[in-house]
């Protein structure tokens, strides 16, 4: 009975039939988009889903899509990489995946949501 009732609790946290179908779009496209360039589709992925879910559920999600993929090729990746080109990057992530953790567990989502649209602007134009 159990069972049934965690089946029951998590079907009806469900967002409504059309809002399910655009998030779900929007993780293909974004899932296109990394196969075709290798990245980018955290930029299509994350801002959808934080408009539907919230900002934390929105990144817990893509992170269960993304890091299976991603771990796959850190050893090739890895071989192939300019250690020195990459070590800024690597002290970045380091520093800022807990402060973003931290900002995501506490921070009010609707402040959130919009530092993430911000971010997301941000990049396209530095990208563009």
């Amino acid at each position: 009975m159990q069972f049934e009732q965690m089946i029951s609790d998590v079907l009806a946290e469900l967002p409504a039939l059309p809002t399910l179908f655009l998030a779900i779009s929007v993780v293909f496209l974004g899932g296109v988009l990394r196969g075709f360039i290798g990245f980018g589709g955290a930029l299509i992925i994350i801002p959808v889903l934080a408009g539907i879910f919230t900002p934390s559920e929105a990144v817990a999600m893509h992170l269960i899509m993304e890091v299976p993929g991603t771990l796959q090729l850190l050893p090739i990746a890895w071989r192939q990489s300019d250690k020195r080109a990459v070590t800024p990057t690597l002290v970045a992530i380091v520093i800022g995946t807990p402060l973003g953790a931290f900002l995501l567990a506490t921070l009010d989502p609707q402040p959130m949501r919009i530092g993430i649209s911000l971010m997301v602007l941000a990049i396209v134009v530095l990208l563009s």
